[in-house]
């Protein structure tokens, strides 16, 4: 898909718990560099996070990584060295959140197609922790035995 800016877009998926997912973003500029990419995202509902530990997410050089070779390949921070949501030229989009910076492959961009992605993880369930904190337990108690005989 071919397009200028601003878009928005909304996608319902089922995801499944112990399992983390990608959300990934193909950005193409037709016309030469640079092929950036800004945006917000939100996950509703529970049990899932972004990269950054909550259910939001904007475009930045933290929880992003970005190639020009394609999704499976080795990913590298983005540059963000444009500025934030409002910078001129392209000004502000109002659907996009004010603090998502525009990121791209690199200070000269790049002709073609750039691909940016970021991980969606599930939260563990209580009985994960529970769990977890059970088998701590038995191991400190059998270092413990251990030591005294």
């Amino acid at each position: 898909m071919i397009c200028n800016y601003p878009i928005s877009s909304t996608k319902f998926v089922s995801y499944h718990a112990k399992f983390s997912y990608y959300l990934h973003i193909s950005a193409k500029d037709v016309f030469g560099p640079p092929s950036a990419f800004l945006g917000s995202f939100k996950l509703s509902g529970t049990g899932f996070i972004f990269a950054n530990g909550s259910q939001s997410l904007v475009s930045d050089s933290i929880n992003w990584e970005v190639n020009t070779i394609g999704f499976g390949s080795t990913f590298n921070t983005p540059y963000d060295g444009f500025g934030t949501n409002g910078v001129e030229p392209w000004g502000t989009i109002a659907s996009i959140a004010p603090n998502a910076h525009w990121i791209w492959t690199g200070p000269g961009g790049t002709v073609g197609e750039a691909y940016f992605t970021t991980m969606i993880s599930s939260i563990p369930e209580p009985q994960t922790y529970a769990m977890f904190l059970a088998g701590l337990g038995l191991l400190g108690f059998i270092a413990r035995r251990r030591i005294n005989n």
